[in-house]
């Protein structure tokens, strides 16, 4: 899934230079994870995995990764996106760990509720 949704928004920043951007949270339906086989207390370690093999490819590594969830062996994207070091990452949500999240994995940060507290943390974990 992670493979696949990098190499369509690699695509698109191809076609349409610098137009791209990644925006991410780690969801919180049941029915899709049931839909997908995968258990929602997996959901933040999956994402987590999968922005740091995200922004590893776009920024032309190859990758070998072998985590909890994602196993990958020399694996690279071709062509590169357009946007260097690649298309921006914003990551999403409600809870404090989205925030902390942002810093670590993203460029920026989406959120909702409590903006005042949600800010100082993403400031408090960019510092980091």
């Amino acid at each position: 899934q992670e493979l696949a949704a990098s190499r369509y928004v690699e695509d698109a920043d191809v076609l349409r230079p610098g137009a791209c951007q990644l925006c991410v949270g780690v969801g919180y339906r049941p029915q899709e994870f049931a839909a997908l086989g995968v258990g929602t207390s997996e959901r933040a370690s999956r994402t987590d995995e999968g922005l740091e093999i995200i922004r590893r490819l776009w920024e032309g590594e190859s990758v070998t990764f072998h985590g909890r969830h994602y196993h990958l062996d020399d694996v690279r994207l071709t062509p590169l996106p357009h946007q260097r070091p690649r298309p921006p990452l914003w990551v999403g949500g409600f809870a404090p760990a989205a925030a902390r999240r942002a810093a670590r994995l993203g460029d920026g940060y989406i959120g909702t509720a409590d903006m005042v507290e949600q800010a100082r943390l993403f400031r408090a974990a960019w510092a980091e």
